[in-house]
């Protein structure tokens, strides 16, 4: 079995799925900008961004937003501090060095999900 999408819901798709597009440095797919929208990253695994609407729409069941930690593997996690911080993404920590050997900074997406960047030393 093998993960394929993450959902996360929000309100915000279209600002949401801009921040992904960008910090993730991928596309999209299937977008509609105040329903849904597919951001594609490597390997055949998809951020799915989509409304509450559009879960009740095609569920029946009504759900709310819930905060969500994620984590990304990166070459250089270092480069990427840099380069999010150039953007004015919400830094939480600068890159720290953890003794289970990885280094990692922790940002935010604009509905306030908790992001990191990691890489092993």
């Amino acid at each position: 079995m093998k993960v394929k999408y993450f959902p996360i819901i929000t309100e915000n798709v279209k600002e949401m799925s801009d921040f992904y597009v960008s910090v993730l440095q991928a596309e999209t797919a299937m977008a509609d900008l105040e329903n849904y929208v597919e951001v594609l990253i490597e390997d055949g695994f998809t951020i799915a961004i989509e409304s509450a609407a559009s879960i009740k729409g095609r569920s029946g069941v009504s759900i709310q937003p819930s905060p969500s930690v994620i984590e990304f593997s990166a070459d250089n996690v270092d480069e990427e501090y840099a380069r999010l911080e150039k953007m004015g993404v919400n830094i939480v920590t600068p890159p720290i060095d953890h003794f289970w050997g990885t280094r990692t900074f922790y940002f935010k997406d604009p509905d306030g999900n908790l992001l990191s960047f990691y890489t092993a030393l």
